[in-house]
């Protein structure tokens, strides 16, 4: 391992799937295992499961749903944190995208619920 990194624990495991459903407002969780924290940002998108396979999930104007979107925060929870071990000890990078699933996620703009189908970032 090169001097300046740390060993990152379970990367690619998944901590926490999304819920099946949601309602417009709601905000989805998508949990798992990353890199160090120095390495580069995951890229995320959200797909939905439909009878052809995974989708991606559109704004109104056709867009896919990603982490560049504004209706979504990346967060980085490393375990144990760096008080508790000094770096370069290993650990767990809990990286967690969240977004809030606003009207337009689905292209609906008629202020009616919105149902999903089971989604896979």
């Amino acid at each position: 391992m090169p001097d300046g990194y740390e060993r990152a624990e379970n990367v690619g495991a998944i901590v926490e799937q999304p819920a099946a459903t949601y309602r417009r407002f709601e905000t989805m969780t998508f949990s798992w295992a990353g890199a160090f924290g120095g390495a580069p940002s995951p890229r995320v998108a959200l797909e939905r499961e439909t009878d052809r396979g995974f989708e991606p999930v559109l704004r109104a104007d056709g867009r896919p749903l990603t982490d560049a979107s504004f209706e979504t925060v990346l967060e980085d929870a490393p375990d144990p944190d760096y008080d508790a071990h000094r770096f370069p000890a290993p650990r767990t990078h809990r990286m967690t995208i969240r977004w809030e699933l606003t009207a337009d996620a689905y292209g609906n703009t008629n202020g009616e619920d919105s149902e999903g189908a089971p989604m896979s970032p």
